[in-house]
């Protein structure tokens, strides 16, 4: 079973000539709901990427994604100066955001089961070029073969998870106080068990900007500045 890093490290080699990209962001979920799951599954080096407010980018991944299922489902790009692109207006408000401005494309295609019950939506972003219909029939070709790796990789994190540590540690009045989703949760449990992100992320299947990203989110509905005030804040309402 494949874990994150060798998904990286595909990714960064051999599959650069076909998908060449400084970010790719993965969101699931709901797309017509109030919250979206997000992950960094792969950004360059040279980005950028302290503050990942990735849950910013909420509206422009909710546009992605019904484009894609207007035009039937299938991969298609966005360049810099289009209608839909325009980053420099999406609101997105992180470290990664003057990155984003100087994106030149971006390439997105999805998934979605049987039933239409469950969807991914992957959105590859480059500064160097444009992607082009070749990449696009590429993405088509790759994207069955990285969710299914994704979705390995999130299937074993939640087999390791302790079954009785979901909102064992919080009282649901605190939850709803603090409109923390059922992943903030998860998180903010594990780092009151003093787990390091790198920890956490091993633990939930994300990658490390994920959950600091979903730590950034934590604090500010906590109005807190740190992980000890977060974690004393917790426990006094206990």
């Amino acid at each position: 079973m494949p874990d994150r890093d060798d998904v990286q490290d595909w990714l960064r080699g051999d599959m650069q000539h076909y998908l060449p990209h400084d970010l790719l962001v993965r969101a699931w979920g709901d797309f017509g709901g109030t919250e979206l799951e997000h992950d960094v599954v792969d950004v360059m080096d040279d980005l950028p990427h302290g503050n990942l407010a990735i849950w910013t980018m909420d509206p422009m991944l909710r546009r992605f994604m019904n484009r894609w299922e207007q035009i039937g489902r299938k991969a298609y790009a966005l360049h810099a100066g289009e209608r839909g692109f325009l980053l420099e207006k999406s609101g997105v408000r992180c470290a990664l955001a003057e990155s984003l401005k100087g994106m030149r494309s971006a390439m997105v295609h999805g998934t979605r089961d049987a039933q239409g019950l469950s969807c991914s939506l992957y959105v590859t972003f480059r500064s160097d070029g444009r992607f082009d219909a070749p990449h696009c029939e590429a993405f088509e070709l790759v994207l069955p073969y990285l969710d299914h790796a994704m979705c390995q990789i999130e299937h074993q994190a939640q087999q390791l998870r302790a079954p009785q540590l979901y909102s064992q540690l919080i009282d649901p009045k605190f939850m709803r106080e603090n409109a923390l989703t059922g992943r903030e949760v998860e998180i903010v449990e594990w780092v009151a068990m003093g787990k390091t992100n790198s920890e956490i992320g091993s633990i939930l299947g994300l990658s490390l900007f994920t959950v600091k990203n979903h730590l950034q989110r934590i604090f500010k509905k906590m109005n807190v500045s740190n992980r000890a005030q977060a974690v004393a804040k917790l426990t006094s309402d206990v």
